[in-house]
């Protein structure tokens, strides 16, 4: 589904975000932790540029980011994630 996503529609486009989100999600909680860091790190370079910081998936991919860097046992990349995390969804929600 990735795949397809990224050649009809590009790795820009929301839904193809939103897979690649879905699919990183899925590696996480299957405990394939190497697969969804790869995915993660990869889904929050393109967001930065692609559709900035004031975008609740995009918090929500820096969030999930932590909890696999919390996972793997990298508390120092998880509270950076988590922190950034946060003030994405304080600029969003207040």
């Amino acid at each position: 589904a990735l795949d397809i996503c990224e050649s009809q529609l590009g790795s820009r486009h929301p839904d193809t975000l939103r897979t690649v989100l879905n699919v990183a999600s899925s590696y996480y909680q299957m405990g394939e932790l190497s697969l969804a860091l790869k995915l993660y790190e990869r889904l929050v370079s393109i967001m930065d540029g692609a559709i900035g910081i004031k975008n609740p998936d995009y918090a929500l991919a820096m969030m999930n980011l932590g909890n696999v860097y919390c996972a793997l046992d990298q508390p120092e990349k998880a509270k950076k994630a988590f922190m950034q995390a946060l003030r994405m969804q304080e600029s969003i929600f207040g």
